[in-house]
């Protein structure tokens, strides 16, 4: 699903913060506002962003006069001008804008395949849930990852979807077919399956920093804790050829690479259902010449008959 976010004049409220800190937002919301398009998703404006008010007393249109002593810094200006210019306009009213955001999770998004965010500088002072508002880049990925958890869609959506908002890992395209094996239903650990990609992606490449001693025995108990699900490495030897599985390296080399470290999902994310399911989640911490370096995920899928 694509997602819409709209600028409004809302989106740049900053009543409680200091000059500099609005035009260090600025400049932040402006990279974010480029990396946004860049990666597919379309950002709207209203109207009434002319409204919005800058330092002493001007509005955002008097930027377009050059007679107009604003008192922000030049390349601030630019950038405000880049986020106006380069959104398309849109015919909706605020009203009807807040309402779309708020109320979304009603429709059926696996059919609409849409979802609608609001940008914005800093926490605003209206009731609209945080998840929908979008900060910055960080906020940008929560926001995509909270809605595949919510609405994972079937196997090929949900691996491409992978790929965009954990761009630390990568899923062998075997995952597709490997998904729908999960004992339980694979959609029913969604939220489960998000949350611990997120991890994988946002916490596991600490460890594997340079400087750091990276041991595979003393690292994955604790990232296990960190996670809240098991993660431990794979026990006897002989099960190695069942969890190699082939990627290709940047010179186009096939290479065989055993994901040894995996997560355990023995309990799906369905409230009441206390049934216990083996499915696994098997990773390798990464090579350099494999996909840049990212962590390396072979398998999901029930678990794996040795």
């Amino acid at each position: 699903m694509q997602a819409e976010f709209y600028l409004l004049n809302e989106s740049f409220y900053y009543q409680h913060s200091s000059l500099q800190e609005f035009e260090e937002s600025i400049k932040k919301l402006s990279e974010d506002f480029d990396y946004i398009k860049d990666n597919g998703d379309s950002i709207y404006k209203h109207d009434s962003i002319y409204e919005t008010h800058l330092p002493e007393g001007y509005t955002m249109v008097d930027l377009y006069d050059p007679d107009k002593a604003i008192p922000i810094n030049r390349d601030v200006k630019r950038l405000l001008l880049k986020l106006m210019n380069h959104s398309k306009e849109t015919s909706w009213t605020n009203k009807e804008i807040k309402e779309l955001i708020s109320n979304q999770l009603e429709n059926d998004l696996c059919q609409e395949k849409q979802v609608y965010g609001l940008l914005a500088l800093l926490q605003l002072p209206q009731n609209i849930n945080d998840v929908f508002i979008v900060h910055n880049q960080r906020n940008w990925f929560e926001f995509h990852r909270f809605f595949l958890a919510k609405y994972p869609c079937n196997e090929t959506y949900f691996v491409e979807k992978c790929d965009k908002v954990f761009p630390r890992v990568f899923l062998h395209p075997q995952v597709t077919d490997t998904l729908p094996t999960m004992a339980g239903g694979w959609q029913t650990y969604s939220q489960s399956l998000v949350s611990f990609l997120s991890k994988l992606n946002d916490i596991f490449p600490q460890y594997l920093e340079n400087g750091t001693n990276y041991q595979r025995i003393n690292v994955l108990p604790e990232f296990s804790t960190k996670c809240g699900i098991k993660v431990t490495p794979q026990g006897n030897l002989r099960d190695k050829p069942k969890i190699t599985f082939t990627f290709t390296n940047h010179r186009g080399e096939k290479e065989s690479i055993c994901c040894e470290p995996h997560a355990k999902f023995d309990k799906n994310d369905i409230e009441g259902d206390d049934s216990y399911y083996a499915n696994r989640l098997y990773f390798h911490e990464g090579k350099r010449e494999i996909e840049n370096g990212k962590i390396l995920v072979g398998y999901i899928g029930k678990h794996i008959d040795f």
